[in-house]
Order: structure tokens, then sequence, then C-alpha cells
């Protein structure tokens, strides 16, 4: 399941501040309208990784900045919402698992960038984010079975 959610700050001498909500429908192969998120459908006890991939942007000649946020479980139950990011669009990102059995997967994949627009006059910086998020239903095994 994907929804995206769009927010972007202009910041002028009165800030103008616009909501836009958006929502993509599930492909096949956990493939979303902008990216492939590649995580494994068997994890496994303890730290685990996935990445997003093919992430597209929309517009080429602005630099931006991918984040991966994920709600993880923790042995001591406490869920804490960790961040990744590389500097690229192709984050990795951890997802820690405590229990066998079936588990859900919630995350946020954050994008930002900053648009330098320049006026005959005055000059605006805007800072645009959008949040797309993301559940994978995975299974957990106790530990992995390695054949030599």
């Amino acid at each position: 399941m994907f929804y995206l959610k769009k927010i972007s700050f202009l910041l002028i001498p009165a800030l103008i501040i616009s909501l836009i909500l958006f929502s993509c429908k599930k492909q096949k192969n956990d493939k979303a309208n902008n990216f492939i998120l590649e995580l494994n459908d068997t994890l496994y006890l303890g730290a685990n990784r996935g990445k997003i991939l093919n992430y597209k942007t929309k517009n080429d000649k602005i630099d931006y900045l991918l984040s991966v946020i994920i709600e993880n479980e923790y042995k001591s139950g406490i869920i804490e919402k960790d961040t990744f990011s590389n500097g690229t669009l192709s984050p990795w990102f951890g997802v820690y698992a405590t229990k066998k059995g079936k588990m859900t997967i919630k995350g946020i994949i954050l994008e930002e960038a900053l648009n330098d627009l320049n006026y005959d006059i005055d000059s605006v910086l805007r800072i645009e984010r959008k949040f797309l998020y993301f559940s994978k239903d995975v299974f957990v095994l106790d530990s992995i079975l390695k054949i030599y």
C-alpha cells in the first residue's frame, strides 16, 4: 500500500504553505509509480536490509535528498522511527525483526528538494518535501540455513 503526501514551503516575506495529498495504488512486485521497494519477503530475526531502487523525481535540474524512515520494534518492545539516507536516490534501510511469523514493515520515503528561484528584484528559496508512505507484509524465520 502506497500513499504520497506532498508538502511545499515557499519562503518569501510572507510564509506560504501548501499541502497536497496524493495516493498511488500498489502494483505488482512492490513497484509504485516512482520507485521499487527491494526487500525480501522472508526476513530473519535481528537486523535485515532493504533498498529503494529506480526512484524517479519530477525535475532533473534540482538536487534531491532521499531518506527512508522505518518503524522498528526492538527486543525491549519499544518502537522507534529510524532514519536512513546515503545522499543518493537509492538509499538502503534497516529492518529489525524480533518475533517469528508474519510481520508488517511500515515506512516513509521522504524526498526533499531546494529550489532557488531568482526574480528581477527578489530571490525565493522554496523547500519542497514529499512523504511517500509504504507497508509490506513479510515472514520472519528463526535463523538462516547455510549450506556449504
